[in-house]
């Protein structure tokens, strides 16, 4: 015969309760998922990284419309977070896209005082070097005087050319009428240059000057 313990008034009165019937049957399951504590330890000293804690100022906190309030203002706070960081990322946005034109037109700017100042780009009815045609008369710049030294130069190429032909082919008088022959004939301004130019050629070629 098997004898079984006889149960108490207190357990059957907890067979009538099904919340208590619960409790005792998930205490003595067994298989993978059997606890290893108390029902009630679970509920009334629950881990508090589970859903079942609750700390204890939100225990006995009954009122319905400060934690009503409290969740508006809450949520209240997080759309104007929202609206902020909303508003700082299109400020942030419309800086970038300002500092992106200026940089392009102050890199046109640039590209057009380049062409106007080097290129002479869009310079229109003005001439291709420092030279008004009209007058003869060089532009009073740095260009202009570059421009006259430059032709100033080509002249006395030429004179010098041009006197060193005479001396080789001709003699110091004209056969034809026996007149002295005066030579080339030099500007005033270049004279200084001229003369320094053509010693320094004929003691190069050795050719004594016929006077």
């Amino acid at each position: 015969m098997n004898n079984v313990k006889p149960r108490t008034r207190e357990e059957r009165e907890a067979m009538r309760n099904k919340e208590a019937i619960e409790k005792t049957r998930i205490n003595d399951r067994v298989g993978p998922i059997t606890r290893f504590q108390e029902m009630r330890d679970i509920l009334h000293n629950s881990d508090p990284k589970s859903t079942l804690f609750c700390p204890e100022n939100e225990r006995f906190d009954k009122d319905f419309a400060v934690h009503d309030r409290r969740e508006r203002e809450l949520d209240n706070l997080r759309k104007a977070e929202a609206l902020e960081n909303h508003r700082i990322q299109i400020m942030e946005r419309e800086t970038q896209k300002w500092n992106l034109m200026e940089n392009q037109d102050r890199m046109a700017e640039e590209k057009r005082k380049y062409h106007a100042d080097v290129l002479q780009a869009g310079k229109r009815n003005s001439n291709g070097l420092a030279f008004n045609p009209i007058t003869l008369e060089y532009d009073s710049s740095r260009k202009g005087e570059e421009l006259r030294g430059r032709d100033e130069d080509a002249r006395l190429r030429n004179l010098l050319r041009a006197n060193n032909l005479d001396k080789r082919s001709n003699c110091g008088y004209n056969v034809l009428t026996g007149e002295e022959r005066s030579g080339v004939q030099v500007p005033p301004p270049l004279r200084g240059r001229f003369d320094k130019a053509a010693g320094h050629i004929d003691q190069q070629s050795k050719i004594r000057p016929p006077f």
